[in-house]
């Protein structure tokens, strides 16, 4: 690549959050506009025959998540995410005609491809989501490419924008083919910005093996997980799915409401940022207050649209959603900057489950009185219990197991020697104060 390249002075993260946005936006049009007009599941596919699509869809998600998370970590994040984009755009153009070849032909294309769950409206589907092989990749390496290319001040306002207008990859392998350590066209100021805090020091740093024990009996992680599979749960009903919402894939709400949505989504985002930024409160205080905020008033939300169905209380929950949302995926970034792909495997696991479960065990029909309950009672109850436990032991700063070899032998020398003169000599090493005044 030429080494003068910066692209009129435009910072490449910003360029590369853009191809994120546009690539996985593309994904969603494709999905939407296949179960929205192009069949009527419901009349192509009877009910009772919809289990292979479940059995697939989960079987699928559990086999490739944590092994799409360990090659992002090995391979590059960038390749992986370019390659996964590619290979689903193309996979999901198999769709119309795999549904031809029968159910089962269409339950294992949707293994490699996606996982389409047929829902009960009258005419059309009632809830369709991509959770398989190829998509496993895309949501795992996206972390590893945010994680990477993000620096500490910026990311909460980085994924609220992703996620706002979440949803492509011609250029993709021509401008961010290296992550940032490597790629020679990043102006070296840049790439001090963006790698500071990400647990990479230099271009040498190469990844080393997966903490498991320690991940696994992490408090922090466990705590994630429990509010990604908490705060998402009501998806596998049709209802109250974020991203869905806002790609309208039944009902399509006012531009109005979804550009209401998207900035104050995005607003809370930026102000998370310059609250950290200036001090006022630290990662995990900032964290906090987005999850446990956004998921209580999402929670009370839901229950008072059961009582009463109202589209104001349906605007208030999806934003009240959309900023736990944002909160809770940046702690994926903010907690292992390294290792964010095996952490966003594994909360994307538990919530595999959850969802399999639901549906397998608890749902028999979306508009039974059973599943209004369990959508308006039950889930919210769990959902605000959650929050009481991640606003007493939620945490979201740089977990000390994510640290590099070097720096976790330092860590230990130092809890046996001098733990006060230890802790100001590693933070001089992995400096987690305001950027600008590193820079």
């Amino acid at each position: 690549m030429n080494n003068k390249c910066t692209c009129a002075a435009v910072p490449k993260r910003y360029l590369m959050m853009t191809l994120v946005i546009v690539g996985i936006q593309v994904i969603l049009w494709q999905t939407v506009s296949y179960t929205t007009y192009c069949f009527k599941w419901k009349d192509y596919v009877p009910y009772r025959q919809k289990e292979p699509f479940v059995y697939s869809h989960l079987l699928g998600l559990l086999l490739s998540l944590m092994p799409a998370s360990l090659v992002s970590v090995n391979c590059g994040a960038n390749r992986v995410f370019g390659a996964s984009l590619l290979t689903l755009s193309v996979l999901l153009e198999v769709a119309p005609l795999a549904i031809h070849l029968g159910i089962h032909g269409l339950a294992g294309a949707q293994f490699l491809n996606g996982a389409a769950e047929v829902g009960r409206f009258s005419t059309t589907i009632n809830y369709f989501a991509v959770h398989s092989i190829s998509q496993a990749f895309v949501v795992t390496s996206l972390y590893g490419v945010l994680a990477d290319w993000t620096p500490v001040d910026e990311r909460t306002t980085v994924v609220a924008i992703v996620t706002s207008s979440i949803a492509w990859f011609v250029l993709w392998y021509l401008l961010f083919f290296d992550d940032p350590y490597h790629n020679e066209s990043v102006t070296e100021e840049e790439r001090c910005r963006v790698t500071e805090g990400n647990g990479r020091t230099s271009p040498s740093s190469e990844p080393g093996p997966v903490p498991w024990r320690q991940i696994l009996r992490s408090t922090p992680v466990h705590l994630v997980c429990l509010c990604v599979a908490a705060g998402m749960a009501e998806q596998r009903l049709g209802k109250y799915n974020f991203l869905m919402y806002l790609g309208g894939a039944s009902t399509f709400p006012s531009l109005s409401s979804v550009l209401a949505l998207a900035a104050a989504v995005v607003t809370c985002g930026v102000a998370s940022d310059c609250l950290r930024n200036k001090g006022l409160v630290s990662t995990t205080g900032a964290a906090r207050i987005t999850c446990v905020g956004g998921l209580t008033i999402h929670a009370c939300a839901i229950m008072l649209q059961g009582l009463k169905e109202s589209r104001w209380i349906e605007h208030i929950a999806m934003t009240a959603l959309g900023v736990f949302f944002v909160g809770i995926e940046t702690s994926h970034l903010d907690m292992a900057p390294r290792h964010a792909p095996v952490l966003k495997a594994l909360s994307a696991t538990t919530l595999g489950v959850l969802l399999g479960g639901i549906s397998v065990f608890a749902i028999s029909d979306t508009s039974s009185l059973a599943s209004h309950r369990l959508a308006h009672v039950f889930i919210p109850v769990a959902q605000v219990v959650t929050a009481l436990l991640y606003l007493l032991y939620g945490r979201a700063d740089l977990q000390t197991w994510d640290a590099l070899p070097e720096l976790r032998e330092q860590n230990a020398v130092c809890e046996s020697a001098s733990p006060k003169g230890c802790q100001e000599e590693v933070q001089t090493q992995r400096p987690q104060g305001n950027i600008e005044e590193n820079v």
